[in-house]
């Protein structure tokens, strides 16, 4: 008897699902995380044409420990609850997350992932420290606001959900107290290619 496959129907909710809900997952003493964050284009993470977007979700927080893991929600527009992993891993319509990791002003530093379906990142303040060896900043701007951009300890995480050709983004910015920044690794729960590893699913 042949193999039938069903093609089940895209559930198309009429609108960009929503990244929200930046959390730390590991840090022992649940630092401070401010969402929304409000907009303020006298700040550096949304001055400049690579700013955090008005229309974007946009937190901060600091984090303290050398590997922050962080976390976000996948907000359902009918329920306005979240989607559980299952939940988005079974939702037809739902093409992934991309996620970049941005110095302070916006410039990429790296494209972590495309059409991921986790919604949890580890990363690694000695490899973030690598990356940043490479990154220069944007030539104007930095240069007048003295090296803004250049710092390790100061950056941004982007997540952009895409489905049926609509996407939302949130931003995170990190920053972290500690001077003691070094070697990197970024775990996605998938292979990304060198220099990160995986570390497993979540």
């Amino acid at each position: 008897m042949p193999i039938k496959y069903i093609t089940l129907p895209q559930k198309n909710f009429q609108q960009a699902l929503e990244v929200s809900g930046f959390y730390f997952r590991n840090e022992p003493d649940a630092p401070p995380v401010s969402e929304p964050f409000a907009y303020n284009t006298d700040l550096t993470p949304f001055s400049g044409a690579s700013g955090i977007s008005y229309f974007a979700t946009a937190a901060s927080g600091e984090y303290f420990g050398k590997r922050p893991a962080v976390g976000w929600s996948l907000v359902n527009p009918e329920t306005e609850g979240t989607f559980s992993l299952q939940e988005i891993e079974n939702l037809n319509s739902f093409e992934g997350f991309n996620v970049s990791l941005l110095d302070e002003t916006g410039l990429l530093v790296a494209q972590l992932a495309t059409g991921y379906k986790n919604t949890i990142v580890d990363l690694d303040t000695a490899q973030i420290t690598n990356l940043f060896q490479g990154v220069y900043g944007d030539a104007d701007f930095t240069k007048q606001n003295s090296g803004v951009g250049l710092d390790p300890r100061k950056l941004r995480l982007r997540v952009s959900s895409h489905s049926l050709g609509m996407s939302h983004t949130g931003e995170f910015y990190l920053t972290s107290p500690s001077p003691d920044v070094s070697n990197v690794t970024i775990g996605l729960g998938l292979w990304i290619g060198s220099p990160w590893h995986a570390t497993g699913s979540y």
